[in-house]
């Protein structure tokens, strides 16, 4: 179980990163080219604006999905450290337990969310606004396969732990 929740971890973050890139990529061209169209050539295009919205969603979304894994993310722990060691670790469980409920919230009403606005439109590209809506529960269920790839790996003290941390953590040993 342990080597197949890593081995499909370490595929999706592949995936992930360059679905990322290649879509950030892509908001920042349709951006230049919107705007060398509206000003140099007088002749906007009337589509970008959704199009880029639905993009960075999934750019955003995915982003803060890589940046858990990659322990990037912030997180206040000036509670934490004056806890006595193990109760560190009972902490640490909590929180994990906290962000995969708050995960599964974000799955279930994104998913709720994003059928029920499947049927609305976008106005200018006539496209499902479930779109941009998926992105937020996608994304989730990604966070919730890394945190379990960090769980097994890291153990949960260290698993939503920011790099600064982990390099104090470092230190003190």
């Amino acid at each position: 179980m342990r080597r197949m929740v890593i081995v499909i971890d370490d595929a999706v973050v592949s995936i992930e990163q360059a679905l990322s890139s290649v879509l950030f990529l892509f908001v920042f061209l349709t951006l230049v080219s919107s705007v060398f169209f509206r000003y140099v050539l007088q002749s906007p295009f009337t589509w970008t604006e959704e199009l880029v919205t639905i993009t960075f969603s999934w750019v955003i979304f995915l982003g803060a999905s890589a940046c858990l894994r990659d322990h990037a993310l912030l997180r206040v722990d000036a509670f934490i450290h004056l806890l006595p060691q193990p109760l560190q670790a009972v902490a640490g469980a909590v929180a994990v337990g906290i962000l995969l409920v708050l995960l599964a919230m974000l799955i279930y009403y994104g998913f709720t969310y994003a059928i029920a606005v499947r049927g609305d439109l976008f106005p200018m590209l006539r496209l499902s606004m479930a779109w941009a809506a998926l992105a937020l529960p996608v994304a989730s269920c990604l966070a919730v396969l890394h945190v379990l790839r960090l769980v097994i790996t890291e153990g949960f003290r260290r698993t939503l732990m920011s790099v600064t941390e982990m390099g104090d953590l470092a230190e003190q040993s």
